[in-house]
């Protein structure tokens, strides 16, 4: 956690802490720790849907939908990014 707390702290550390908590059970902290990673790197679309699949995993639907939503209203598009926000939506 101190190296999120740091100015500047790099989206893995984000990234890696999501995972700690994920995996301690507290799944709504860590898609918020998803959420500000892929904020970092707003053009890494692997990481996006990674994190998207993984908030989903979680039981952290809504929170994934936001995440790509959240690209989505940039204007940016990206085929999985789309594929994935509708798949999500449709509660596949």
């Amino acid at each position: 956690a101190r190296a999120v707390a740091l100015p500047g702290a790099p989206a893995a550390a984000y990234y890696n802490l999501a995972m700690a908590l994920g995996a301690a059970g507290e799944t709504e902290r860590a898609a918020m720790f998803l959420q500000k990673a892929v904020s970092l790197v707003p053009d890494d679309t692997d990481l996006l849907m990674c994190a998207a699949r993984i908030m989903d995993g979680w039981g952290q639907r809504n929170a994934a939908i936001e995440c790509l939503r959240a690209f989505d209203r940039t204007g940016r598009r990206h085929a999985g990014v789309d594929a994935l926000l509708h798949s999500l939506a449709a509660g596949a």
